[in-house]
């Protein structure tokens, strides 16, 4: 690997802006060319792409000056979020939000170029500028080095990965199966809870809960604390790629902060915590449930 030459991507590839049509000329949409947004790329599962949400006509083409990016270009997403990768599969055009890569043919492999942009995710989010919302030009884009191998030992790098994609995608398959399994055992084991067939003793969700918390309205900034949003909370999960910077008082910051075992909810476009803690009221109920 210490002997592989570093080439800028705008040497490799041939690097492509995407634009948007006027959305109120329907002239311009609903056609039969594909025409990608970051929200295409949002779920990070598919390696591939070969549909999109939305589509343009010729004349919604020609009239922002996007470019149909061939098969086998890399999308890279540079902004809202930056670093989101896939490559297509059909000829696409691609709105504002990219920084697409075009690979020169013998030159550099697409995979291997999804799998190295993929790996150093954080490294290109670093790169981005802006004080509303940060995004990554296509100057810096072009100036990126990665390391390139012979075009024969990118492939082999990549078909190595593809493998290992493989399996990871067969043990999320096996987690889900397991996901299945645990409710279906919670089922036999204390019923449906909207039917409540074995007569448990029921509590309101305000019984049960120390503290309904909403978090700060305060709009992000260069220099602050660390904040989740309702992008960083996916399918029961942290996602913590890209963490916004809130600028608020101690004060604040101690009445926000979140603490073990506290849960995360979804009210309408907010997040609501909830300071799982147990009020003596709801001991008699649960009496074999722990406190903090």
């Amino acid at each position: 690997m210490s002997t592989w030459k570093k080439v800028e991507l705008g040497d490799c590839c041939q690097v492509v802006s995407g634009a948007t049509p006027q959305t109120n000329v329907a002239d311009y949409w609903d056609g039969e060319i594909c025409w990608v947004t970051p929200k295409d790329l949002s779920t990070g599962q598919n390696r591939y792409l070969d549909d999109t949400r939305r589509k343009l006509t010729e004349a919604g083409l020609e009239s922002c000056g996007a470019t149909v990016l061939p098969t086998g270009s890399v999308l890279l997403t540079s902004r809202a979020p930056i670093g989101n990768v896939a490559i297509n599969v059909v000829p696409m055009a691609t709105n504002q939000g990219f920084k697409s890569l075009v690979p020169k043919p013998g030159l550099v492999n697409a995979e291997y170029l999804y799998y190295w942009l993929n790996a150093n995710k954080s490294y290109i989010q670093s790169l981005g500028r802006g004080a509303t919302f940060k995004e990554i030009s296509k100057d810096v884009v072009s100036s990126i080095e990665i390391p390139l191998p012979s075009y024969d030992e990118q492939r082999r790098i990549a078909e190595v990965l593809d493998r290992a994609d493989e399996l990871r995608a067969k043990r999320r398959q096996a987690l889900a199966h397991l996901d299945d399994l645990t409710q279906s055992i919670f089922l036999d084991m204390f019923g449906d809870p909207r039917t409540n067939e074995h007569g448990w003793a029921r509590a309101a969700l305000h019984e049960m809960v120390a503290e309904f918390r909403y978090g700060t309205s305060t709009k992000s900034a260069e220099e602050g604390s660390p904040a989740l949003r309702i992008p960083n909370v996916d399918a029961g999960a942290l996602d913590l790629t890209e963490i916004k910077l809130v600028p608020v008082q101690p004060k604040e910051f101690e009445r926000l902060r979140l603490r073990d075992d506290d849960l995360l909810l979804y009210v309408r476009t907010a997040i609501l915590t909830l300071s799982v803690g147990v009020p003596p009221s709801v001991r008699n109920l649960f009496p074999d449930l722990a406190t903090r």
